[in-house]
């Protein structure tokens, strides 16, 4: 039979630095001065890929705070049993698909719900709903794909 084999590497602590699995691309774990693991990064091939950084811990060893590789923010906090009670994540106006970044698809969502051709859900009307500048009007029109678009751009930072 086939067999598949993952492989894991481990620091001078004995703490999991990087597991390798079958498909061979390298998951590295860097790390904290207090041990706590601080980044993912993926290397498959000459690629390598931030997965999350600037991840933040409380005192009991739980994870409050981390950035994504593509830029979206995340935050949590806990109840007193230690039970995830609020988790947050950072959404760019003109972000409308979730990445963390404001694109060409970010433009085609926007003119597909202009258009009707797509209903925009509450989260992407609230961050896709960005004209007129200072009184959004409740809906994604050709205003919002034009600012929408100039900011993909770099010609507007809203």
């Amino acid at each position: 039979g086939i067999s598949y084999v993952t492989q894991y590497s481990y620091d001078g602590a004995n703490r999991l630095a990087s597991i390798t699995p079958p498909t061979g691309e390298v998951l590295t774990l860097g790390r904290n001065p207090a041990g706590h693991i601080d980044s993912v990064t993926s290397q498959n091939g000459t690629v390598t890929t931030t997965l999350a950084k600037n991840i933040v811990y409380d005192g009991a060893g739980q994870v409050t705070a981390q950035t994504l590789g593509n830029g979206v923010k995340q935050s949590a906090s806990y109840d007193l049993s230690g039970h995830p009670a609020v988790f947050s994540v950072n959404r760019v106006d003109g972000d409308l698909n979730g990445d963390g970044i404001v694109n060409v698809a970010d433009v085609a969502l926007a003119e597909r719900m202009a258009l009707g051709l797509l209903q925009p859900t509450a989260d992407q009307l609230m961050h896709g709903d960005v004209a007129p500048n200072a009184a959004p009007d409740g809906i994604i029109d050709a205003a919002d794909v034009s600012r929408i678009r100039r900011k993909a751009l770099g010609l507007e930072s809203f």
